[in-house]
């Protein structure tokens, strides 16, 4: 009896360690800050569903938007996404755990670290 009880803990702990975010998951509207060597930049990540596949937009707090290129769902929660402000492309790499995430957005010669949360409806 021990044993099957170790068991069945065991696969919990597995399966959440395994579990990867899904599309469903990630719908909605996440608050973000960017932190740069001139201070804060703040905003949202809106992710919707149009013509049946996951997009994104990033908002900044300022009102500028971008749509999210490139926009994929990687092993390990890490969502990919590529945005074009400026003329200079900006890769994102972003870890989401339930409600949070954290990573590394910028530019190919600068990265800077990134964090947010989901904003409740």
């Amino acid at each position: 009896m021990k044993k099957l009880v170790f068991v069945c803990i065991f696969l919990g702990f597995v399966t959440q360690a395994f579990a990867q975010i899904s599309e469903k998951q990630l719908m909605g509207t996440w608050k973000y800050t960017v932190m740069t060597d001139q201070g804060p930049l703040t905003g949202v990540l809106n992710f919707d569903e149009k013509e049946g596949k996951i997009a994104g937009e990033v908002v900044s707090s300022e009102g500028q938007s971008w749509n999210m290129d490139s926009l994929e769902l990687r092993e390990e929660n890490i969502v990919y996404f590529e945005i074009v402000p400026e003329a200079e492309t900006f890769v994102s790499t972003l870890k989401f755990e339930g409600d949070a995430f954290e990573g590394m957005t910028g530019p190919s010669h600068t990265q800077f670290t990134v964090t947010g949360e989901r904003l409740k409806e």
